[in-house]
């Protein structure tokens, strides 16, 4: 399988899911009209990757701002890799990294992480461009 890989637009995040490391990163702010049309790929993408894979994976999520229908995209990803914890018995990192001062994505980061318990979730500041 192919590693994925999505420039960043004016409204979607870079997207970032290498294979061979097994580091998933969605960067930048992520406010399209239209995020189901922009996250459904990735969620299949996804889907496919864990379906054959047994190995531990790392999230990153270095969002300055994104809109609720980002949120539902998000939410969906974290089960899809929570469900891998479950069944396939493998540790997954998720990184939500925040500017200090960011209270909202810490927030965000903080509900995440309290509806996620199999998911090892770390919220940390960092300065974002």
């Amino acid at each position: 399988m192919e590693s994925l890989l999505i420039k960043r637009e004016k409204y979607t995040p870079y997207v970032s899911f290498d294979v061979n490391t097994r580091v998933f990163n969605i960067e930048g702010e992520s406010y399209s009209d239209d995020s189901d049309t922009f996250y459904q790929p990735i969620i299949k993408w996804l889907k496919s990757y864990l379906a054959t894979n047994k190995k531990s994976v790392t999230l990153n999520f270095k969002l300055k701002y994104f809109n609720t229908r980002s949120s539902r995209a998000f939410f969906e990803i974290l089960e899809l890799l929570e469900e891998h914890v479950i069944h396939k018995n493998t540790k997954v990192i998720v990184n939500w990294y925040t500017n200090a001062k960011d209270v909202d994505i810490i927030e965000d980061g903080e509900n995440y992480k309290d509806s996620f318990d199999h998911l090892s979730f770390n919220i940390l500041s960092q300065h974002l461009v």
